[in-house]
């Protein structure tokens, strides 16, 4: 899908589209990594204000990133994204699934 809508909006190909989206995104966080004292600091800061604990599974609901919170708002954004109005007009309005993933 994201391959065909690279060529149908723009007549760019997809693969040069990748690749000048990755080298903005690398320049832009090394500049910001740059500004902040360097990958070594990051790390020090998101250690040290709790931001790289990736087990928390504590259940409180008011705890920002819990593996419980991610789960159940990953499961409510996926459906939200299954079936949302432009999703389902999509669906009824073609007969055939090749013609609903154009």
């Amino acid at each position: 899908l994201i391959f065909s809508f690279s060529f149908v909006v723009t007549d760019f190909p997809f693969w040069a589209s990748v690749l000048c989206i990755s080298a903005a995104s690398v320049v832009y966080t090394a500049i910001g990594t740059i500004d902040s004292g360097g990958p070594r600091e990051v790390v020090d800061i998101a250690v040290s204000s709790g931001r790289l604990n990736l087990f928390n599974f504590d259940p409180d609901p008011t705890v920002r990133h819990t593996f419980w919170g991610l789960v159940i708002g990953s499961i409510i954004r996926l459906i939200d994204m299954t079936f949302r109005q432009a999703t389902v007009q999509r669906i009824c309005a073609v007969e055939k699934q090749s013609d609903a993933n154009k």
